[in-house]
């Protein structure tokens, strides 16, 4: 069976979707504001860790049919442990913490009235917000369908938009890197890719995409191999044009606005500077905007929850209070 265009295109978002998580959208801001005239070096070694990397990791994976089963070219015990390592990093350890808090820092905190516990609203945000993401995950059926006829597009549509007006309207100015930056910014700039978790995740993803593929109805292992690799590659290209985007704004602006803690802190600045209120508004939607997409397998018939993201929100309260 031949998959059609429009479902190889609903793939591709969808593996772009379950790379692009909180971090992705904050990193790159960061690296150009402080990487300031090397941004160019920087950026050619984060695509190598944030892109290139994690799309080998998929196309790898996805042609021993999961993790375990290239685990166990190890051995039984390894596969075990290393699995579960990278569950656990990229879901409870680091990955679901981040998924939660950085939306809630730039679409929720900054609208709290004064005087208000923000841990208090912060544990009631998380319940509401991976209570949605638990629904998601017990329909896994739709899940393609909904990123990538939804989500996906109006995610990319909503960061070109912030683009082209920083493009147009912001005021630009680059400054001198960082000392980090300033003699290794290739070096460090691999080493920043890493932050996104991507390449880690990508030995997660692999198996979605293979689940996904068997959805459609395709399970020799050439159209598998094949289909991987052209959503490998149509995701790794947006992903890239993303992160271009977003490293532009704070490479142009580093000369701008004083240094920030983070890239979150960044968008901020540059889109109240921008639109005022609406700007807020703008990178609000964006950040909520952000899929949080669960691993499932399916087993005969039915789909089964091998991984929920949020892992429930009670395992998620502890990280924030």
């Amino acid at each position: 069976m031949k998959l059609s265009g429009k479902n190889k295109l609903l793939l591709s978002f969808t593996l772009f979707s379950l790379f692009f998580g909180a971090g992705n959208l904050i990193f790159p801001p960061l690296l150009g504001q402080q990487a300031g005239s090397n941004a160019i070096w920087a950026f050619i070694g984060f695509l190598i860790t944030a892109v290139l990397l994690p799309v080998l990791g998929v196309i790898i994976v996805s042609k021993f049919g999961g993790l375990t089963n290239l685990g166990n070219k190890v051995g039984p015990k390894f596969a075990l442990i290393f699995t579960l390592l990278i569950y656990l990093s990229i879901g409870p350890g680091l990955g679901i913490p981040r998924a939660g808090s950085v939306p809630f820092e730039m679409a929720v905190s900054p609208y709290l009235p004064d005087g208000f516990n923000p841990k208090f609203f912060m544990v009631i945000y998380t319940l509401i917000f991976f209570a949605i993401v638990l629904w998601l995950c017990f329909n896994p059926g739709k899940l393609v369908k909904r990123i990538g006829t939804f989500l996906t597009p109006s995610l990319l549509a909503l960061i070109f938009v912030m683009f082209i007006v920083f493009l147009f309207k912001g005021r630009k100015a680059v400054s001198d890197p960082i000392e980090v930056y300033s003699s290794f910014s290739l070096l460090q700039g691999f080493v920043d890719g890493y932050k996104t978790m991507d390449t880690i995740a990508a030995l997660n993803f692999g198996l979605v995409v293979v689940v996904t593929l068997n959805g459609f109805g395709i399970s020799d292992k050439k159209s598998i191999s094949k289909n991987t690799i052209f959503a490998g590659i149509v995701a790794g290209c947006i992903l890239a044009s993303v992160y271009l985007m977003l490293t532009i704004v704070g490479t142009c602006s580093s000369g701008v606005y004083p240094p920030f803690a983070n890239g979150a802190l960044i968008l901020r600045a540059i889109m109240n500077d921008l639109l005022g209120g609406f700007g807020a508004f703008i990178l609000a939607a964006i950040f909520l905007r952000i899929p949080q997409s669960p691993l499932y397998v399916r087993r005969g018939k039915r789909f089964s929850i091998r991984r929920i993201l949020p892992f429930n929100a009670y395992m998620v309260c502890p990280f924030y209070i």
